[in-house]
């Protein structure tokens, strides 16, 4: 029961460290006393999930000559016709239902193919979820060995079940990662600045544009945030508990004007993201906080490729960027080098390809672009006034 016991902890391991697969499930064959333990997804295209017991040569020729090929256990394989779009297929099976000895020793397939491996008869525990994972657990005994007895057929369920159950959490944790790679790489590439806080405010990543915030309009102590200016009516924790609560003396749409310590201001929105559960407090139930910023003079993201795709020239595209950031079309004219009269000609022809009627549209529209276009690090020239011709 200890040996059992600690076997059930490692495979639970495996689902933080895939790499202990192999070596997990050759404990499973010695304390089985089988040949091999070997998952075979039940799709093909899961190769990850084809994991055995197997030293690597042995695994390679065995999924090539044995389970991804049609052989007598038709109704054990899941790339057989039989067990196709069949989800109902599902528990544990012994070879020896459906194959008797005879049609085993009158078989060319079976006849090689236990000569080559040295294997007996199979047994094969079948899990199937259309959420997680699909997957069958096929234990090959001995050559010339006897069946399984009913008490190792038990544990053997006992190992199988834990295994689908490790296979599962190992998926999610990948699904996980994955979300939580995906986000911090969009988070990073706003063209605001960007802050993913737990509900208790702790902090889990920041991208460049909020760190940059450090110091001025934020404070950062122990893994947490706090306004920098004292001056400013709230406290951040305060303001964060209010949108979690949805507390009705919050502005609807979270945003708040943060005063800095330079006597600049910041706006800040505060996102409650969606709950992941139904239990607990409505606080506790909050999977996370999202902190926007924005402040005067931020470097706009630069929407070349976007605009250039909507049929934009090279010239049009530069024209629009600088319109779209409040310029105005005379001084617009002069960073690009052209005459006021041109650039109102070529705005015509913007407005027309962006099916907009005006400066403030095409604003708006090059706002809703900015997530689709790169950080510059080279912002446009300030606004100013052109001296008028003596």
């Amino acid at each position: 029961m200890l040996k059992l016991n600690a076997l059930i902890e490692g495979i639970y391991n495996c689902a933080v460290d895939e790499s202990t697969w192999s070596a997990t499930l050759k404990e499973c064959s010695k304390l089985l006393g089988i040949s091999a333990t070997v998952i075979v997804p039940t799709n093909p295209k899961e190769q990850e999930l084809s994991i055995s017991s197997l030293d690597t040569n042995w695994h390679v020729a065995m999924f090539h000559d044995y389970f991804h090929t049609a052989d007598p256990y038709c109704r054990l394989d899941p790339y057989n016709e039989f067990f196709e779009n069949k989800i109902n297929v599902v528990g544990d099976f012994c070879d020896a239902d459906f194959v008797s000895d005879a049609e085993v020793a009158r078989s060319t397939f079976y006849q090689e193919f236990l000569k080559k491996y040295e294997w007996g008869r199979t047994n094969v525990f079948i899990h199937q979820d259309p959420f997680s994972v699909a997957v069958k657990i096929s234990t090959q005994r001995h050559f010339g060995k006897r069946n399984e007895t009913e008490e190792e057929r038990q544990i053997r369920n006992i190992l199988s079940r834990h295994i689908c159950r490790s296979l599962t959490l190992s998926v999610g944790n990948r699904q996980a990662s994955l979300i939580e790679d995906g986000f911090a790489g969009l988070c990073q590439n706003l063209t605001c600045g960007a802050a993913l806080l737990r509900n208790d405010t702790k902090v889990l990543m920041m991208n460049d544009k909020f760190k940059s915030l450090i110091g001025d309009a934020f404070t950062y102590t122990d893994g947490r945030l706090s306004f920098a200016n004292r001056h400013n009516t709230s406290s951040l924790h305060s303001l964060i508990t209010s949108v979690l609560l949805a507390d009705s003396e919050m502005p609807d749409d979270g945003i708040i004007c943060v005063n800095c310590t330079t006597n600049t201001k910041t706006l800040l929105k505060i996102l409650k993201l969606p709950h992941i559960g139904s239990r607990g407090s409505s606080i506790n139930r909050q999977s996370a906080v999202l902190l926007l910023t924005n402040r005067p003079g931020d470097t706009p993201a630069d929407v070349s490729n976007a605009l250039r795709i909507w049929g934009l020239t090279q010239s049009e595209v530069r024209l629009a960027r600088y319109i779209g950031a409040g310029t105005p079309p005379k001084i617009a004219a002069e960073f690009i080098g052209i005459s006021e009269q041109y650039a109102r000609t070529l705005l015509k022809e913007i407005f027309r390809k962006l099916n907009v009627n005006s400066q403030s549209q095409l604003a708006t529209f090059m706002g809703t672009l900015s997530p689709m276009g790169t950080r510059s690090n080279r912002p446009l020239p300030a606004n100013r006034t052109i001296a008028a011709s003596p």
